[in-house]
């Protein structure tokens, strides 16, 4: 497989691991890991759908995104929840690791609509201020799509890309669970 390593293996936890990436298809628990990964290692979370979206909804302008993921990746310390493929480069050159939830789209889907469900009418703690959540059918459409298309482009920005960082792909709950409880232990 193309990947430089997956999980389970004997990651090198130290003190040298500073910076990681969390990226997966939406509805894959990227928020939730990041939390967990957080209050284990001590690193600051950055949810990049906070920093992305302005209230109600509203994007940045391209450069302004690209200027605001600089700033955040010029950071020593980080884990960054969220794709946003177009900044891969940015956020690559800085990562030390990237953990990549590889789940299943039918769970992933499942899991949007129902924390739609549940939230709806509310801004999420990982959201940007002022956008309650909401579940539009071109966001599904992304969610349906994303085994093709997503995950495409996550295998190849992985592959193309000249820095060096590791790789972790968790596809089960048992493989994430099992990866924190690895990582906690090794990282105290």
């Amino acid at each position: 497989m193309f990947l430089k390593r997956h999980y389970p293996f004997q990651i090198k936890i130290s003190e040298n691991i500073r910076r990681i990436m969390i990226i997966g298809c939406g509805g894959s628990g990227k928020s939730t890991f990041a939390r967990k990964l957080g209050k284990l290692t001590e690193l600051p979370v950055v949810h990049l759908d906070k920093a992305f979206w302005k209230p109600n909804w509203e994007e940045p302008g391209k450069e302004e995104w690209a200027e605001k993921v600089r700033q955040i990746a010029a950071e020593e310390n980080w884990i960054l929840d969220g794709n946003y493929s177009g900044t891969f480069p940015i956020r690559l050159e800085r990562a030390d690791l990237v953990i990549w939830l590889d789940r299943p789209m039918p769970l992933c889907l499942f899991r949007v609509i129902k924390r739609s469900i549940l939230n709806h009418g509310k801004t999420r703690p990982d959201m940007g201020e002022g956008c309650r959540d909401r579940l539009t059918l071109e966001f599904i459409h992304y969610i349906f799509r994303f085994p093709w298309d997503g995950r495409k482009r996550i295998i190849r920005k992985l592959t193309d890309s000249p820095f060096d960082f590791e790789v972790v792909q968790l596809r089960t709950e048992r493989q994430i669970c099992n990866f924190l409880k690895d990582f906690g232990t090794k990282a105290q």
